[in-house]
């Protein structure tokens, strides 16, 4: 082991910044040239800064996602009718008893109404036992003129198909009804159209 000075001064912390400077000195020698990583590691790169371009398009999208986020709370009602419409027209049944559902609770006007049925009638033909059950009881409750009736055949089917699929409400009805008479039915519908 040599306990040399330089050596010494080499393995001591420096505790000064002169000391750090002096050591600096020492290990890079006369022959070194200056590299542009220390010990291996590269130095940072500076990147560039985005172009006007860039953040202009950055603050649009925020402001626009921002917007969307406030509408989409304040109307929240409206959007998800909207929504809903797009699946019905897509073919959704589901989507199609939701809607006729809505505007049959919602509906103020006789067009409501219309429509109404009319998706409860393309969502009941789908199968749907929900839109089944609520056809039947809106033709009972003579919601729509303009279509045309359904048979009292079709409406016990109709909730035939409603009670076999778990629809508490059309178990109950079909209860009241003995063998193949249904009063309800027999007094709402015709028996053939």
């Amino acid at each position: 082991m040599d306990f040399s000075e330089s050596n010494f001064v080499r393995n001591r912390r420096p505790q000064t910044f002169t000391e750090v400077t002096q050591l600096l000195k020492e290990d890079q020698g006369p022959k070194r040239k200056y590299v542009s990583y220390v010990n291996r590691v590269p130095f940072a790169r500076r990147k560039k800064s985005d172009g006007w371009l860039v953040v202009g398009i950055e603050v649009l999208v925020v402001l626009t996602a921002f917007t969307l986020a406030i509408l989409a709370y304040v109307y929240a009602d409206e959007l998800h009718l909207r929504i809903t419409r797009a699946y019905a027209k897509m073919g959704v049944k589901r989507a199609q008893s939701i809607l006729s559902e809505r505007l049959l609770h919602d509906g103020k006007t006789q067009e409501e109404r219309d429509e109404a049925i009319h998706w409860l009638e393309k969502a009941a033909k789908s199968g749907d036992p929900k839109a089944n059950y609520n056809l039947v009881i809106a033709h009972m409750k003579k919601h729509s003129d303009k279509r045309a009736p359904i048979t009292a055949d079709e409406a016990r089917r109709m909730m035939e198909h409603a009670s076999n699929n778990g629809i508490s409400e059309a178990q109950k009805f079909l209860q009241h009804c003995i063998g193949e008479i249904c009063p309800h039915i027999e007094r709402h519908f015709p028996k053939f159209v």
